[in-house]
């Protein structure tokens, strides 16, 4: 048995609408960090960026947050997926 692969059926060019830009990216992790200082959180030992999201790391507690950014409203409105 191999390795099974996962395929969207959502096409290419509407995923790449929604995607989150690097300037996105950058201003979610600012506010992130930001919301984490306010609360007496600690902040993360790194932080990554995704293609859509934002992951944060913190080694000793060995946990990760993920934050999704990418806007899928457009993609949902052309499926008539209805917003939560």
């Amino acid at each position: 048995m191999g390795t099974s692969v996962s395929c969207s059926v959502t096409p290419p060019c509407l995923m790449l609408r929604g995607m989150a830009t690097l300037a996105k990216k950058i201003e979610v992790e600012a506010k992130t960090r930001e919301m984490l200082r306010a609360e007496g959180t600690p902040q993360p030992d790194r932080v990554e960026y995704g293609f859509g999201c934002i992951r944060l790391f913190w080694t000793d507690a060995k946990t990760c947050l993920v934050i999704d950014i990418d806007d899928y409203s457009e993609i949902d409105e052309q499926l008539g997926i209805e917003p939560h």
